[in-house]
């Protein structure tokens, strides 16, 4: 492996890592695997709105897609919802955490996103932006 390349994947791979030891901690100790895989309306709200964890799904999509390149980023969406799902996994035998399904919803939905409607939705806006800063008038506020 060149440096470079080991450059870009390190930040992915040592903040994934971190993640999911970091999931896995067990301060109070250790009970039978358990997941929650009720389907509720109050459920879906948490899971669209979880903030935390809608960020750093987000911060390791970015690190993710820095490691494999623009042209790859739909293995970066499968790495990170990866990430995402072994958080959940390490998480079945901790006391105080009970691991909800419905969790890595927002990751699963956007997942075939990446390679189908990211690239267009970016160009038909880079295109729109790249001729407004190309306008001298662009420079100036009114």
């Amino acid at each position: 492996m060149k440096v470079l390349t080991v450059l870009r994947v390190l930040p992915f791979a040592a903040l994934a890592l971190a993640s999911i030891w970091a999931a896995n901690r067990a301060p109070d100790g250790r009970r039978p695997p358990q997941i929650d895989f009720t389907v509720t309306l109050e459920a879906i709200a948490n899971a669209l709105t979880n903030t935390p964890h809608i960020a750093s799904m987000a911060m390791l999509f970015a690190l993710a897609v820095l490691a494999t390149g623009y042209s790859r980023v739909w293995l970066a969406a499968v790495l990170t919802f990866l990430v995402g799902v072994s958080w959940e996994l390490v998480q079945t035998t901790v006391i105080a955490t009970i691991p909800v399904l419905l969790t890595s919803s927002p990751t699963l939905l956007a997942l075939p996103l990446p390679g189908s409607s990211y690239p267009c939705r970016f160009s038909s806006v880079a295109q729109p932006v790249r001729a407004w800063r190309r306008t001298p008038e662009s420079c100036y506020v009114t």
